[in-house]
């Protein structure tokens, strides 16, 4: 993700975290390049993972997003999980 300034990604956000684990199983299932796999942001707290799509952009599908407190939090590691799982 990292190199030079750039949109590195978009994100949907849903309303239900069982939205999240329910497409995460469908990623799964179609085989779908999955980059970061469920996990916690520390800086806005969402529970999210990231797949790849056909064109090659990076989607962040998440539940629960809080607004960061503050411009340090954004460096910070996720609070659990979101481990790389290779693609993009």
């Amino acid at each position: 993700l990292g190199g030079g300034k750039r949109l590195s990604h978009m994100m949907t956000e849903v309303s239900r975290l069982e939205d999240v684990g329910l497409a995460r199983d469908i990623v799964k299932r179609r085989a779908i390049p999955v980059f970061l796999d469920i996990g916690q942001h520390h800086n806005d707290r969402v529970v999210s993972f990231y797949f790849q799509t056909p064109s090659g952009w990076l989607w962040e599908y998440g539940w629960g997003v809080a607004a960061a407190s503050g411009q340090a939090e954004w460096g910070e590691a996720p609070i659990w999980g979101h481990e790389h799982m290779g693609g993009a």
